[in-house]
């Protein structure tokens, strides 16, 4: 099978199963079940959640295609050696040497896998499982304020495919965008907890703690995040406009470590990104007016954007963005909801899955970002006599 044909049978694969998992979870809110009241803002409290039979569906298909999936992406085989090396640990002592280069909760989860399955395979499976049941968990705050069919739809398209590479750093944006609940909440010993669990799969997630501090409306937040996107903008601009002078500020020898070389900004990002940042931008009173919690989530939109612009030349930020990129999954289906009659209503949501699909088939049917292009799955490794 030549690759051209390996990659649209894999497209079609993997649109087929998001379309599918994105009916059940509309069937799940259709049929929603009522739940034990949950006071979710100061000014909001949720009675019902999706039905649970829909919604396990739903989580289950993206997760055997996870789960089942051979040399699929490209941090694939890293995960395979680090499996191998931690099924070496044997000692309290080698055991903290190794957390000195990759988190402990990966290793542990590691060891475990070892000790109980003896199969690298479940690495892929267990973690998945951890990622998918955070998102869909965070997704149902939201049952009754948006579209969780949507709201799976943009994190299918636009975030699954990055499940796929980026394992230990997306469990723990799932998790943060899980505990953001707490936040919202004023629970601020959960969210503190979670937290330390999200660290614990990838120390990243520290980079979206500041912003649970600076969520609110009051003058001085507003003046420190005004100063942190001018910082952003700065460096955007100054690459941009002065590289070879700005290339020699201190700034880019503090991240020497972390720049690609040869590389600068460019417009591209921001020009993929406008299909769903102006709407957002344009009926952002409406989204804050039907859910007061969308504040914090356009906040880390237009952030997202910054961060994102600068994984150009800096890759570090290019991991701090996916903590601000879950933004998506929350205001794009919240888009619809804010439309004020129903044909509008209709309308938005053509436009946010035209956006989605497009900007999916863009980075994955296009540019195969990850290397998620051909799909196979464990049986072809067994047919083909690898395993």
């Amino acid at each position: 099978m030549n690759s051209f044909t390996q990659h649209g049978t894999s497209i079609a694969l993997y649109a087929v199963c998001f379309v599918l998992a994105a009916i059940l979870a509309g069937l799940a809110q259709i049929f929603g079940r009522s739940y034990r009241s949950a006071e979710l803002t100061p000014s909001f409290t949720q009675r019902s959640r999706p039905n649970r039979i829909f919604w396990v569906l739903s989580l289950i298909i993206p997760l055997l295609l996870a789960s089942f999936r051979w040399q699929v992406g490209t941090d694939y085989s890293t995960y395979i050696y680090l499996y191998d090396l931690f099924s070496e640990i044997e000692t309290l002592s080698q055991f903290f040497r190794s957390v000195l280069d990759i988190e402990p909760s990966f290793i542990i989860l590691n060891v475990l896998i070892k000790a109980i399955f003896n199969d690298y395979i479940l690495v892929f499976a267990i973690c998945s499982l951890i990622t998918l049941a955070f998102f869909y968990r965070a997704i149902e705050d939201y049952h009754e304020k948006s579209s969780v069919m949507l709201a799976i739809v943009v994190f299918l398209f636009l975030l699954y495919p990055t499940t796929l590479n980026i394992v230990r750093q997306m469990i723990a944006v799932a998790i943060v965008f899980y505990a953001t609940r707490y936040i919202f909440q004023r629970k601020y010993a959960k969210a503190a907890i979670w937290m330390i669990v999200a660290l614990s799969f990838h120390y990243s997630a520290l980079m979206i703690l500041p912003f649970w501090f600076l969520r609110g409306d009051r003058r001085w937040q507003k003046n420190i995040r005004i100063v942190l996107f001018a910082l952003l903008i700065f460096i955007v601009v100054g690459d941009l406009v002065f590289h070879d002078a700005f290339s020699q500020l201190p700034l880019f020898g503090l991240l020497a470590d972390t720049t690609t070389e040869g590389t600068r900004l460019s417009y591209g990002l921001l020009l993929l990104r406008l299909p769903i940042i102006v709407p957002v931008l344009v009926f952002r009173k409406r989204l804050i007016a039907q859910d007061e919690r969308n504040y914090y989530w356009i906040i880390l939109m237009v952030f997202e954007v910054a961060f994102g612009h600068l994984g150009y030349i800096f890759d570090v930020f290019n991991r701090f963005a996916l903590y601000f990129a879950v933004s998506w999954v929350v205001l794009l289906p919240a888009l619809v909801r804010c439309m004020r009659t129903r044909g509008a209503q209709y309308r938005m949501g053509a436009y946010v899955l035209l956006a989605t699909v497009g900007l999916w088939v863009y980075n994955t049917g296009i540019q195969n970002y990850g290397d998620v292009l051909p799909y196979k799955s464990i049986f072809d490794a067994y047919f083909s006599g690898v395993l």
